[in-house]
């Protein structure tokens, strides 16, 4: 038994709408096929892409500081780059 999947879930305090997440399982039982003998082994398995909830207290932090974003490269004490966005 093959099945197949397709989930969206989206979240009011992230702009992206990308949050498709398909999904595919399988189910095989081994063995005899005789309807009169049921098989004792199945093996099962399953693959999908899942996404974590950001919490609104972290999205709060990055609006804070959405207009401070800025990195410094440094080397033994020296500023060797520094990129602002």
């Amino acid at each position: 038994m093959l099945s197949f999947g397709l989930r969206y879930e989206n979240q009011s305090n992230v702009s992206s709408n990308l949050n498709f997440a398909p999904r595919v399982s399988f189910a095989w039982a081994p063995g005899p096929q005789n309807p009169q003998r049921a098989a004792k082994t199945t093996v099962r398995g399953g693959f999908g892409i899942f996404y974590d909830r950001i919490s609104e207290g972290l999205t709060l932090t990055a609006n804070a500081f959405e207009w401070n974003q800025s990195a410094t490269i440094h080397r033994h004490g020296t500023v060797i780059g520094r990129q602002e966005w």
